[in-house]
């Protein structure tokens, strides 16, 4: 959980803070290196992780998609896009923590561990109270990745 949330925080804001006051001039040679790396992580991260069986290992990809968006963020070069930058950091690494949480919390608390896709078919007449925490973090995930555009 820690190191899924701290270290994409502590890095993006170095990036932001070279890339918007250091090196805000120089803006345009960074652009095309920005444009290939964000747009090969979100198409690494999406189609991979439509294969995935796992759920540890789908969020692992949801992550390289996010850093996709992130950097496409800071390609816009404005102070908007910096304050809505910081802003989408915040609430993801928060989403984070509550995914990775609650996932740590279904494995020390019950005998039914969802460890794969397949097992969450029935999750709902199980642990209903883990399936609805489930399906509210996923659905603000959701409105993170589609409503912040």
């Amino acid at each position: 959980m820690l190191f899924a949330s701290a270290p994409k925080i502590i890095l993006f804001s170095i990036v932001i803070k070279l890339f918007f006051f250091i090196f805000y001039d120089y803006a345009n040679l960074f652009i095309p290196f920005f444009l290939f790396s964000s747009i090969s992580s979100i198409a690494v991260g999406s189609i991979s992780a439509i294969y995935q069986k796992r759920i540890k290992r789908l969020f692992a990809y949801s992550t390289i998609a996010h850093t996709g968006f992130i950097l496409l963020g800071i390609l816009a070069c404005t102070v908007e896009s910096s304050k809505a930058l910081i802003l989408y950091i915040i609430i993801y690494a928060f989403l984070t923590i509550l995914l990775f949480s609650l996932l740590i919390f279904t494995t020390t608390s019950t005998t039914t561990y969802p460890k794969y896709l397949s097992n969450l078919t029935s999750i709902g007449l199980k642990n209903y109270l883990f399936a609805i925490s489930f399906s509210l973090i996923l659905f603000c995930f959701f409105c993170l990745c589609f409503c912040s555009k």
